[in-house]
């Protein structure tokens, strides 16, 4: 998927361009958006606490998403074998829409946007919240890995997550259509 983008960029708009004004590139069914550079901070959203309830309101995508979700043996909740992630509003304010998490070693982490995070609570771009992460994943905190935890960066938990997010692609795709 990745390579695919990658030579659509480098047929239309040279790549050099757009990374160096961090904008993003399109197909039909995709949109490459580009991260500044940054510290790699990966952190979490707590989906399912301590008690088991969910956090979400039962009104809410978040909630039917939740409800949908299977937990991982570490704690990580996923839907359709994508997990749930939380961003911000520059990449999408839809709730179930498909994206692709591509980190600066290759590594490609298939995601559903199980939440959408508050512009007042990102920075001007509405891409990092204050603990400098652009994708909170979303846990089960009962299962939650222990190293992850009390670390707070999902990037503990395999070797090749250890790497920050250099793109996000949205797909024109969502759980809910």
């Amino acid at each position: 998927m990745f390579q695919r983008l990658c030579k659509f960029i480098s047929l239309t708009i040279p790549a050099v361009i757009l990374l160096s004004l961090s904008v993003y590139a399109s197909t039909e069914k995709s949109t490459a958006y580009f991260v500044p550079e940054y510290n790699g901070f990966k952190s979490y959203e707590r989906g399912v606490l301590e008690n088991g309830h969910c956090i979400f309101h039962k009104n809410t995508r978040q909630y039917e998403l939740q409800k949908m979700a299977k937990t991982t043996t570490n704690g990580f909740r996923r839907v359709n074998k994508r997990f749930l992630v939380a961003v911000g509003t520059r990449f999408t304010d839809k709730v179930g829409q498909y994206i692709t998490i591509v980190l600066k070693n290759g590594t490609e982490i298939p995601c559903v946007v199980g939440d959408i995070k508050a512009d007042e609570d990102t920075d001007k771009s509405n891409t990092f919240s204050e603990n400098g992460c652009c994708s909170e994943f979303i846990v089960d905190i009962r299962r939650l890995n222990e190293n992850v935890r009390d670390h707070g960066d999902v990037s503990d938990i395999r070797k090749s997550w250890d790497s920050p997010v250099s793109i996000i692609i949205v797909h024109d795709e969502n759980v809910f259509s």
